[in-house]
């Protein structure tokens, strides 16, 4: 008797093993997925609206030395950017200038209706800029982006894009900001624009993608490491059997 309980005690215990070795993987496997989708959605700070499809024909008011656009968004929580960018084409025509980039900035704002504190944004409430290289061919769409580390604490804030920039100096070229995106909720959008005076201000146009990502968390990337890592043990556990 104690020996036909033994045996079964044994042959149950292979089994669970097998069983526990086989699923492992998959389960590290669908943890890695799932850690991935959260990364994703997490990284993201601000969005204005859905993306509509890149390529041409172009359509949207003109990035250029005299006009300026973008957006307000809130933060709640103290977080670090990644990269700024958005929904851009390339302009040609009206002897705009021949380069290769746009500029965008992220500026520091006291409320939700406080507006940059200079037109060449020359002032200690812009944080940080970056070059945004757009589409080569005229006419032509894409979705850009460039990084820009910029530690934000909770407030309101604005990611504002341009050309000729006087931050980092050059000739870039004149740009145009897609306006055929689809808004997410009721986006706070400005200009600096000859339709504004010429000053940053409120701005009628809407339908523009402009966004701004964050550095994934670090507790995020520790999970991932570590179940990646069970798929490593797991793999020299079972070739060390055979």
């Amino acid at each position: 008797m104690l020996t036909t309980a033994l045996y079964w005690y044994d042959r149950c215990s292979r089994v669970h093993f097998r069983f526990a070795a086989w699923t492992m993987p998959i389960v590290a496997f669908c943890a890695i997925g799932l850690l991935s989708v959260s990364t994703a959605r997490a990284g993201l700070i601000y969005a204005s609206a859905t993306p509509s499809p890149t390529g041409g024909p172009a359509s949207g008011p003109f990035v250029s030395p005299t006009q300026m656009w973008g957006v307000r968004f809130e933060v709640a929580s103290t977080m670090t950017t990644a990269t700024i960018g958005g929904h851009f084409a390339r302009f040609n025509g009206f002897s705009a200038p021949v380069g290769t980039t746009i500029f965008g900035a992220l500026v520091a704002l006291s409320s939700s209706t406080d507006l940059p504190d200079s037109n060449d944004l020359s002032t200690p409430d812009v944080l940080g800029s970056a070059e945004l290289t757009i589409p080569s061919a005229h006419n032509d769409s894409d979705i850009i982006d460039a990084p820009l580390s910029v530690t934000l604490t909770p407030g309101w804030y604005a990611v504002v894009f341009g050309t000729q920039s006087l931050i980092h100096g050059g000739t870039a070229a004149n740009g145009i900001a897609m306006d055929t995106n689809t808004d997410i909720g009721n986006p706070s959008y400005i200009a600096l624009s000859p339709g504004t005076g010429g000053v940053w201000g409120d701005t009628s146009k809407d339908g523009f993608y402009f966004f701004v990502t964050a550095v994934p968390e670090p507790s995020s990337w520790l999970m991932a490491a570590l179940a990646a890592g069970g798929l490593l043990f797991y793999g020299r556990r079972r070739r060390a059997a055979t």
